[in-house]
Protein backbone atom coordinates (compact mmCIF):
# COMPACT_ATOMS: atom_id res chain seq x y z
CA UNK A 1 0.00 0.00 0.00
CA UNK A 2 1.29 3.33 -1.09
CA UNK A 3 1.50 5.87 2.15
CA UNK A 4 -0.24 9.26 1.93
CA UNK A 5 1.68 12.22 2.95
CA UNK A 6 0.78 13.12 6.29
CA UNK A 7 1.57 16.58 7.19
CA UNK A 8 1.49 19.29 10.32
CA UNK A 9 -0.77 21.63 10.24
CA UNK A 10 -1.90 25.07 11.82
CA UNK A 11 -5.49 26.33 12.17
CA UNK A 12 -5.52 29.87 14.01
CA UNK A 13 -8.84 30.74 15.12
CA UNK A 14 -10.56 34.05 14.44
CA UNK A 15 -10.18 35.54 17.55
CA UNK A 16 -6.64 34.59 17.99
CA UNK A 17 -5.46 36.08 14.71
CA UNK A 18 -4.22 39.61 16.21
CA UNK A 19 -2.43 38.13 18.87
CA UNK A 20 -0.05 36.18 16.29
CA UNK A 21 -0.09 38.96 13.62
CA UNK A 22 3.68 39.51 12.30
CA UNK A 23 4.49 35.91 13.34
CA UNK A 24 5.65 32.57 11.71
CA UNK A 25 4.68 29.13 11.72
CA UNK A 26 6.50 26.31 10.71
CA UNK A 27 5.64 23.46 9.50
CA UNK A 28 7.36 20.19 7.98
CA UNK A 29 6.10 16.72 6.40
CA UNK A 30 7.59 13.24 5.93
CA UNK A 31 5.71 9.91 4.84
CA UNK A 32 5.86 6.43 6.10
CA UNK A 33 5.28 3.15 3.91
CA UNK A 34 4.20 1.15 5.03
CA UNK A 35 1.19 2.13 6.69
CA UNK A 36 0.07 -1.20 7.70
CA UNK A 37 2.67 -3.74 9.09
CA UNK A 38 2.25 -7.96 9.06
CA UNK A 39 4.50 -10.02 10.58
CA UNK A 40 4.60 -13.63 11.14
CA UNK A 41 6.87 -16.94 12.04
CA UNK A 42 7.86 -17.02 8.73
CA UNK A 43 8.12 -12.94 7.75
CA UNK A 44 9.72 -12.24 11.76
CA UNK A 45 11.17 -8.70 10.33
CA UNK A 46 10.12 -5.66 8.21
CA UNK A 47 11.86 -2.70 6.81
CA UNK A 48 10.08 0.85 6.94
CA UNK A 49 10.70 3.22 4.70
CA UNK A 50 10.46 7.09 5.75
CA UNK A 51 11.12 9.92 3.07
CA UNK A 52 10.73 14.09 4.27
CA UNK A 53 8.98 15.79 2.02
CA UNK A 54 9.60 18.77 3.59
CA UNK A 55 12.68 21.79 3.25
CA UNK A 56 14.10 21.46 6.46
CA UNK A 57 15.79 17.92 8.46
CA UNK A 58 13.56 16.35 10.96
CA UNK A 59 14.85 14.47 14.08
CA UNK A 60 12.53 11.48 14.05
CA UNK A 61 12.62 9.26 17.02
CA UNK A 62 10.71 5.27 16.68
CA UNK A 63 9.07 2.93 19.67
CA UNK A 64 6.90 -0.02 19.59
CA UNK A 65 3.84 0.09 21.89
CA UNK A 66 1.43 -2.62 22.74
CA UNK A 67 -2.00 -1.73 21.89
CA UNK A 68 -5.24 -2.51 23.84
CA UNK A 69 -8.73 -1.24 24.60
CA UNK A 70 -9.68 -0.11 27.99
CA UNK A 71 -13.41 1.27 28.32
CA UNK A 72 -13.59 1.97 24.89
CA UNK A 73 -10.32 3.99 25.12
CA UNK A 74 -7.65 2.43 22.72
CA UNK A 75 -4.12 2.10 25.35
CA UNK A 76 -0.74 2.64 24.85
CA UNK A 77 2.41 0.99 26.82
CA UNK A 78 6.04 0.76 25.88
CA UNK A 79 6.81 -2.63 24.81
CA UNK A 80 10.39 -4.39 23.83
CA UNK A 81 9.16 -7.35 21.81
CA UNK A 82 9.90 -5.95 18.34
CA UNK A 83 12.99 -4.34 18.33
CA UNK A 84 13.59 -1.65 15.87
CA UNK A 85 17.55 0.11 14.30
CA UNK A 86 17.67 3.08 14.43
CA UNK A 87 15.03 4.21 17.06
CA UNK A 88 16.22 8.19 16.28
CA UNK A 89 17.76 9.51 13.25
CA UNK A 90 17.70 12.66 11.24
CA UNK A 91 15.58 12.92 7.82
CA UNK A 92 17.63 15.00 5.57
CA UNK A 93 15.45 16.85 2.45
CA UNK A 94 14.01 13.95 -0.32
CA UNK A 95 16.38 11.62 1.48
CA UNK A 96 14.86 8.38 2.28
CA UNK A 97 15.70 6.61 5.65
CA UNK A 98 15.04 2.75 6.53
CA UNK A 99 14.03 1.72 9.89
CA UNK A 100 13.65 -2.40 10.19
CA UNK A 101 11.65 -4.01 12.56
CA UNK A 102 11.33 -7.59 14.14
CA UNK A 103 10.04 -9.74 16.77
CA UNK A 104 12.47 -10.23 19.19
CA UNK A 105 11.09 -13.92 20.16
CA UNK A 106 8.93 -16.13 17.50
CA UNK A 107 5.38 -15.76 18.81
CA UNK A 108 2.83 -18.67 18.84
CA UNK A 109 -0.69 -17.42 19.71
CA UNK A 110 -3.87 -18.49 19.50
CA UNK A 111 -4.97 -14.89 18.43
CA UNK A 112 -3.22 -12.32 16.31
CA UNK A 113 -0.93 -10.12 18.61
CA UNK A 114 -1.42 -6.43 18.12
CA UNK A 115 1.39 -3.21 18.50
CA UNK A 116 1.47 -0.21 17.19
CA UNK A 117 4.75 1.99 15.66
CA UNK A 118 4.66 5.57 16.86
CA UNK A 119 7.11 7.57 14.71
CA UNK A 120 7.22 11.48 16.03
CA UNK A 121 9.50 14.22 15.72
CA UNK A 122 11.93 15.39 18.21
CA UNK A 123 10.63 19.07 18.66
CA UNK A 124 13.85 21.28 17.50
CA UNK A 125 15.78 23.80 19.29
CA UNK A 126 13.16 27.54 18.96
CA UNK A 127 14.25 29.24 15.88
CA UNK A 128 14.17 33.18 14.87
CA UNK A 129 11.19 34.71 13.65
CA UNK A 130 9.38 31.17 14.47
CA UNK A 131 6.93 31.48 17.19
CA UNK A 132 4.61 28.31 16.38
CA UNK A 133 5.37 24.98 15.54
CA UNK A 134 3.30 21.89 15.53
CA UNK A 135 4.89 18.04 16.04
CA UNK A 136 3.99 15.53 13.89
CA UNK A 137 2.91 12.11 15.17
CA UNK A 138 2.29 9.36 13.62
CA UNK A 139 0.74 5.38 14.57
CA UNK A 140 1.12 2.35 12.61
CA UNK A 141 -0.35 -0.91 13.27
CA UNK A 142 1.12 -4.28 13.29
CA UNK A 143 -0.09 -7.06 13.48
CA UNK A 144 1.61 -10.53 14.67
CA UNK A 145 -0.12 -13.50 13.00
CA UNK A 146 -2.03 -16.26 14.83
CA UNK A 147 -1.92 -19.75 15.00
CA UNK A 148 -4.30 -21.69 12.98
CA UNK A 149 -6.78 -20.74 10.44
CA UNK A 150 -8.04 -17.25 10.37
CA UNK A 151 -11.40 -17.04 12.19
CA UNK A 152 -13.77 -13.70 11.49
CA UNK A 153 -16.31 -13.42 13.99
CA UNK A 154 -18.59 -10.05 15.30
CA UNK A 155 -21.07 -10.36 17.48
CA UNK A 156 -23.33 -7.80 17.97
CA UNK A 157 -25.61 -6.51 20.99
CA UNK A 158 -27.89 -3.57 20.89
CA UNK A 159 -29.31 -1.45 24.12
CA UNK A 160 -31.80 0.98 24.80
CA UNK A 161 -30.30 3.80 27.14
CA UNK A 162 -31.28 7.47 28.02
CA UNK A 163 -28.33 8.51 25.94
CA UNK A 164 -29.59 6.98 22.99
CA UNK A 165 -29.56 3.15 20.74
CA UNK A 166 -25.72 2.11 21.97
CA UNK A 167 -24.49 -1.22 19.60
CA UNK A 168 -22.03 -3.23 21.00
CA UNK A 169 -19.43 -5.32 18.66
CA UNK A 170 -17.73 -8.22 20.21
CA UNK A 171 -14.50 -9.78 18.35
CA UNK A 172 -14.89 -13.31 18.92
CA UNK A 173 -12.63 -14.29 16.16
CA UNK A 174 -8.72 -14.36 15.92
CA UNK A 175 -8.23 -11.56 13.69
CA UNK A 176 -8.53 -7.88 13.91
CA UNK A 177 -11.22 -6.49 12.10
CA UNK A 178 -11.37 -2.43 11.15
CA UNK A 179 -15.21 -1.18 10.77
CA UNK A 180 -15.46 1.60 8.58
CA UNK A 181 -19.05 2.43 8.14
CA UNK A 182 -21.80 1.09 10.67
CA UNK A 183 -25.69 1.73 9.24
CA UNK A 184 -28.63 1.13 11.71
CA UNK A 185 -32.63 1.39 10.41
CA UNK A 186 -35.74 -0.26 12.31
CA UNK A 187 -36.60 -3.27 10.82
CA UNK A 188 -38.92 -3.64 8.37
CA UNK A 189 -38.75 0.25 7.75
CA UNK A 190 -38.22 2.27 4.43
CA UNK A 191 -36.27 5.20 5.82
CA UNK A 192 -32.66 5.35 4.81
CA UNK A 193 -30.26 3.93 7.09
CA UNK A 194 -28.47 6.12 9.90
CA UNK A 195 -25.04 5.48 8.91
CA UNK A 196 -21.66 6.30 10.33
CA UNK A 197 -18.38 6.16 9.40
CA UNK A 198 -16.30 5.03 12.15
CA UNK A 199 -12.81 3.69 11.43
CA UNK A 200 -12.40 1.49 14.74
CA UNK A 201 -10.53 -1.11 15.09
CA UNK A 202 -11.55 -4.55 16.94
CA UNK A 203 -8.91 -6.83 18.15
CA UNK A 204 -9.26 -10.55 19.21
CA UNK A 205 -11.36 -10.60 22.14
CA UNK A 206 -12.67 -6.78 22.60
CA UNK A 207 -15.65 -4.84 22.47
CA UNK A 208 -16.30 -1.39 21.40
CA UNK A 209 -19.39 0.28 21.96
CA UNK A 210 -21.33 3.48 19.68
CA UNK A 211 -24.28 5.19 19.99
CA UNK A 212 -27.21 6.69 18.15
CA UNK A 213 -28.85 9.38 19.19
CA UNK A 214 -31.00 9.64 15.99
CA UNK A 215 -35.10 9.29 15.80
CA UNK A 216 -36.59 7.29 15.04
CA UNK A 217 -33.51 4.52 15.66
CA UNK A 218 -33.36 5.05 19.17
CA UNK A 219 -37.24 3.78 19.55
CA UNK A 220 -37.31 0.42 17.69
CA UNK A 221 -37.74 -2.25 18.59
CA UNK A 222 -36.15 -4.28 16.30
CA UNK A 223 -33.04 -2.96 14.25
CA UNK A 224 -31.30 -3.77 11.29
CA UNK A 225 -27.89 -3.48 11.71
CA UNK A 226 -24.95 -3.60 8.49
CA UNK A 227 -21.24 -2.55 9.48
CA UNK A 228 -18.85 -2.41 6.26
CA UNK A 229 -15.22 -3.30 7.28
CA UNK A 230 -12.01 -4.47 5.73
CA UNK A 231 -13.28 -8.35 6.17
CA UNK A 232 -16.52 -7.76 4.43
CA UNK A 233 -20.17 -6.78 5.17
CA UNK A 234 -21.63 -7.88 8.36
CA UNK A 235 -25.33 -8.07 8.89
CA UNK A 236 -27.52 -8.86 12.39
CA UNK A 237 -30.99 -8.20 13.37
CA UNK A 238 -31.12 -7.14 16.84
CA UNK A 239 -33.27 -6.84 19.64
CA UNK A 240 -32.20 -3.94 22.19
CA UNK A 241 -31.71 -5.08 25.56
CA UNK A 242 -33.61 -2.34 28.14
CA UNK A 243 -36.91 -2.02 26.64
Amino acid sequence: MTSPCFKRTLTVLGGMIGLFAGTCAHASSFSVTPTRIALSGKHSAVTVRLLNTGDDPVTVQARVVTWTLSENKEVYQDSDEVLLNPPIFTLEPDKPQLMRLGLRHPRGDANEVAYRLIVEEVPPPPRPGISLRTILRISIPIFVEQLGAVRKQLDWRAEATPDGMKISATNNGNVHVQIRNLSLVPEGSTASPKGRTVLDYLLPGQTREWVFEEQPTRDALKLSLTAVTDAGNFNASLVPAGR
